[in-house]
């Protein structure tokens, strides 16, 4: 697919908040931030090409996805020793370029938290409203699902979580590969995805191009 102008300019920004970042040093093989601002600069090129489209191959981005993976670079955070410094410095901005060059996908930003937030409001009436009792662990998860909206709505929480854990463990157990344990409840299963993805992926649905097709998404999936 033909890249979005919303996703050419995250790519140029996150790409140049990293080189920034890394300037200090060579752009040589030798090294970790090396190899990644040789990555990003000829993703920066590529940009170039009016042809340019998403999603990427892997084996072009492999620097890129194993220096995320192996957390080669965390030590090049402010605070090493502080895991939310490694996330939002580090981690988040590489996982969010690998989401839009590897998978072509949109990012969660705040003028989508109150979209995020109707899509939570419903799977919690949902789970309220559902035809059977819920278990411990999904009566567990409804009561995340309350405090999150609560937070997300105040302005007091930045999307996405870098873990599930401490914080979701209903959540945790809800959650399977194989089929969500609230799947059977009316509505839940779709709801359910929109939420995990913002939550946890930091990524919006791909029909979300804009507040106003995300506007519209929502309420179609509400009244489902």
């Amino acid at each position: 697919m033909t890249i979005s102008p919303e996703q050419k300019n995250d790519v140029i920004s996150i790409s140049n908040y990293l080189l920034d970042r890394f300037r200090e040093y060579a752009v040589v093989d030798a090294s970790p931030e090396g190899r990644l601002q040789a990555q990003l600069l000829w993703v920066l090129d590529k940009l170039k090409d009016p042809n340019f489209s998403l999603p990427l191959p892997a084996e072009q981005l492999s620097t890129l996805r194993y220096i995320y993976t192996d957390g080669t670079l965390s030590f090049r955070a402010s605070n090493p020793d502080d895991i939310n410094s490694i996330f939002k410095e580090i981690e988040l901005p590489l996982v969010q370029l690998i989401n839009v060059l590897k998978k072509g996908h949109l990012l969660i930003k705040p003028d989508y938290y109150p979209h995020i937030s109707t899509v939570i409001g419903q799977l919690i009436i949902c789970l309220k409203k559902s035809h059977r009792a819920l278990t411990k662990d999904e009566t567990k998860f409804l009561a995340e699902l309350e405090a999150l909206k609560l937070d997300i709505d105040s302005g007091k929480q930045e999307l996405p979580f870098q873990s599930h854990l401490p914080r979701f463990p209903g959540y945790t157990e809800v959650k399977s590969f194989r089929g969500n344990t609230i799947d059977d409840i009316p509505r839940a299963k779709n709801l359910f995805k929109v939420f995990k993805n913002a939550v946890f992926n930091g990524v919006r649905p791909e029909t979300w191009v804009d507040e106003v097709t995300a506007k519209q998404a929502v309420e179609a999936l509400v009244n489902s």
